[in-house]
């Protein structure tokens, strides 16, 4: 290990060492002689910045919690309406009533930044300057730097920034601090993408790296979000180089799944503790805000029950519910059963999200709002959409020989006619036969995929029905024989007419989703993915010829239909009663819901470069698709259609085929 001749900084490295020891149970596996502060291994400080650069913990006992409350919870979950406080502090005069004071509450943000994770990027400054630190360490520093100083930035405005270790370091402009994150980020990311090309598998920082663990392509991803992230926040100031900035950002590669989001949690050595953990359950101090109950519940968002746990106890047990903001004297005994945050205390159940997917996705939905579309990648309801899903996965159990994560995805799309013209309908696909009747259409005010026919009035069992019912006009039919298909006489004129028909439901389903569950073991991966669709009807329009209308195969139910002596009293049309039955009606219509077993995937990716030198690795993995479907629908298979995949003509089955069930075996050689 190389001797550092640092001739500046030595107190602030000392206190640095110190405060990295708190949080680590194994200091000398990184620090060949703990009792010499000359002698740290300089990649020690990218962990020691990590411990205070976006969240604290750094210190033992109650200090990090503390630290933490006061420097994010109270002035950024609360302040914001995220959540809301149950204590009174402060004698009243906190930021839970919107009151900042001139306590150390308030100078909590910036303490944490210039005397805890500063200090350390100061001497990795030094070590870089004088030739004992490579640039990739230094730029993942510079990273770290960045992610602390611009969270201050936006509290306090103006920063000593440029300048920070010399003798003179003024304070900057918010605006000097900003296009220096966005060149110090710049630089990062040159560097970073230089090794990723050249160096893919390089890891200097693996053992102390508790974010990504060394994996330097991540870091890249990370380095260009937060520089989306910055970018979106000057858009009012600075539009033109909001939008070159956003661009860059995303050309060079962002966060794009839950795999990339910087998840900080315990990795070998390092142990973290979420500190929300200790304030809503040690300390109970805080809860779901009453803006968050508000929006959260108001547009039934699924991402509620991921953030939030019901309330213990009450009138509103079992439920979402937030406490008000404001409130001078709140108390912790009537508060306290209200909805928690959904946070546990080791970091593998509940780990500090740093940067998370989802945010990347809805900074690009906004960007894209703003008329980015192309820069930005797709629209705006798409990354929208996108970061919802993102947003319910979940890291269920990490570890460095075991990983199970679970996605989620919960879609729903709304749509109808706002305006078809002159007309009162236009008829997408009509019955086939003399007596065509609409079966998809639009009409103003209905959803674009209606389904439409007649109401079913079962059959015809004698005469005296069919002469009463020529005095109450409650049903009409083609034929008036025993047997036939009778339907109900919407405007009792007695003619069938389109006039009768009626709105069916919608094709389109109301949720629609999956879930994946990903295993990784020891070199192993399993993927194991369900798709189900909840709602939504489906035409069976072969039931026009298979329930009883032709000579041709039949629905099993059709041994129950109508017949004189066998079964007079059968709501089931005859056999052979074209004429009568092949109309589209509700006795078509079912429900298109279901689960399917979509996926599952097995593969083992063997490391072939200490053994080859111009192969990386090879993969063997088997895969079954469509393997198994519950359903309700008597026909093949809900999620088809007859007609192709038209957004106007989704589930017409005319007897289509089923999805295929498949194996596929695979070889995948990487040089």
């Amino acid at each position: 290990m190389k001797r550092n001749n640092i001739k500046q900084g030595f107190l602030s490295l000392a206190a640095a060492c110190l405060a990295f020891t708190a949080c680590t149970g194994d200091f000398e596996r990184f620090n060949t002689d703990p009792n010499s502060a000359q002698e740290v291994d300089l990649k020690m400080f990218i962990t020691t910045m990590q411990m205070d650069a976006v969240y604290s913990c750094s210190g033992s006992d109650t200090d990090p919690n503390n630290r933490y409350q006061a420097a994010y919870n109270l002035i950024g979950d609360v302040y914001a309406g995220y959540m809301s406080g149950t204590n009174n502090w402060n004698g009243g005069t906190n930021t839970q009533i919107y009151a900042l004071n001139g306590t150390d509450w308030c100078n909590v943000p910036f303490s944490e930044s210039f005397t805890n994770v500063m200090p350390a990027w100061l001497q990795l400054k030094y070590a870089h300057a004088n030739g004992l630190l490579n640039d990739d360490i230094f730029a993942v520093a510079n990273i770290l730097k960045v992610m602390s100083l611009h969270r201050v930035s936006d509290i306090y405005g103006p920063l000593p920034v440029l300048h920070f270790g010399e003798t003179e370091n003024p304070y900057n402009s918010q605006e000097e601090g900003y296009m220096h994150f966005f060149e110090t980020l710049d630089s990062a990311i040159a560097v970073l993408k230089d090794v990723v090309e050249n160096n893919p598998d390089a890891k200097p920082l693996e053992e102390v790296d508790a974010l990504y663990h060394g994996d330097y392509s991540k870091w890249l991803k990370l380095a260009n979000s937060v520089k989306l992230r910055l970018a979106m926040r000057i858009c009012y100031v600075k539009p033109d180089l909001a939008k070159q900035y956003a661009m860059e950002a995303v050309r060079d590669g962002v966060m794009e799944t839950a795999d990339d989001s910087a998840l900080f949690q315990s990795w070998g050595s390092i142990t973290i503790i979420n500190p929300l953990e200790k304030i809503w359950n040690g300390y109970s101090d805080t809860r779901m805000g009453a803006s968050m109950d508000s929006y959260l519940n108001g547009y039934n968002d699924p991402r509620l029950p991921v953030y939030f746990q019901p309330v213990t106890d009450g009138d509103n047990k079992g439920e979402y519910r937030g406490v008000a903001n404001g409130m001078p004297n709140p108390q912790q005994d009537d508060y306290k059963v209200m909805s928690a945050p959904n946070v546990q205390e080791k970091s593998p159940d509940s780990p500090l999200r740093w940067m998370m997917a989802s945010e990347v996705a809805f900074l690009r939905a906004e960007g894209a709002m703003r008329g980015w579309t192309a820069e930005m990648g797709g629209t705006a309801e798409e990354f929208y959409n996108k970061g919802i899903e993102l947003s319910v996965e979940s890291h269920n159990i990490v570890r460095p020989k075991f990983h199970w994560s679970t996605t989620l995805t919960l879609s729903h799309n709304e749509q109808k006619v706002d305006d078809i013209g002159s007309e009162d309908f236009i008829s997408a696909y009509d019955s086939p036969g003399n007596n065509s009747y609409m079966m998809y259409g639009y009409v103003k005010g209905y959803p674009l995929n209606s389904l439409w026919g007649f109401k079913y009035g079962g059959t015809w069992k004698n005469a005296d029905e069919r002469k009463e019912n020529e005095i109450t006009k409650t049903y009409v039919s083609v034929s008036n024989t025993d047997g036939g298909a009778r339907y109900y006489d919407v405007n009792h004129d007695g003619v069938m007419s389109r006039e009768d028909l009626i709105y069916q439901g919608n094709a389109d389903p109301y949720l629609y989703g999956g879930l994946q569950n990903t295993f990784y073991i020891h070199g192993f991966k399993l993927g194991v993915y369900f798709a189900y669709s909840l709602g939504g009807k489906i035409y069976n329009y072969s039931e026009i010829y298979m329930a009883g209308s032709q000579f041709a195969n039949q629905y099993r139910y059709m041994l129950n239909a109508w017949h004189p002596v066998r079964n007079p009293n059968s709501d089931i049309p005859r056999a052979g009663a074209k004429s009568d039955a092949a109309l589209p009606s509700d006795f078509m219509i079912h429900d298109a819901s279901y689960l399917r077993l979509k996926n599952i995937t097995l593969s083992y990716t063997f490391d072939l470069k200490k053994k080859c030198s111009w192969m990386k690795d090879l993969t063997l993995s088997v895969s079954g698709e469509n393997l198994f479907l519950w359903k309700k629908y008597n026909g093949f298979d809900p999620d088809v259609s007859s007609e192709g995949t038209s957004s106007t003509l989704r589930r017409m089955d005319l007897g289509a085929y089923p999805k295929p069930r498949t194996i596929i075996f695979s070889l995948q050689l990487r040089y």
